[in-house]
């Protein structure tokens, strides 16, 4: 009986780990619809056409898109470069 605590304990941290990985993962995959978003995120959105030429267009544009945005958003302070970027220079 004196040993109850320690094996409260050690029984404890494992699960408090677990729990928090859990709640953890949901959090990261998207408000608790972790299988949807995980599964989504696999797969290419169906809006993309099916031409790899047609599908770089459209992915290019839409980074065009977001890199305005990020430029209209900032204060003149650049985000590091990507991998994409450094290889282009």
């Amino acid at each position: 009986m004196q040993h109850l605590p320690f094996i409260l304990l050690a029984l404890a941290c494992p699960l408090a780990m677990i729990l928090m990985m859990r709640f953890m993962d949901r959090g990261m995959m998207g408000m608790g619809n972790g299988h949807e978003a995980h599964e989504a995120t696999g797969n290419a959105p169906s809006d993309l056409p099916a031409d790899p030429e047609k599908r770089l267009a459209v992915l290019q544009a839409q980074r065009q898109l977001l890199d305005a945005r990020i430029a209209s958003m900032g204060d003149g302070a650049r985000a590091p470069a990507s991998r994409v970027e450094k290889e282009a220079q």
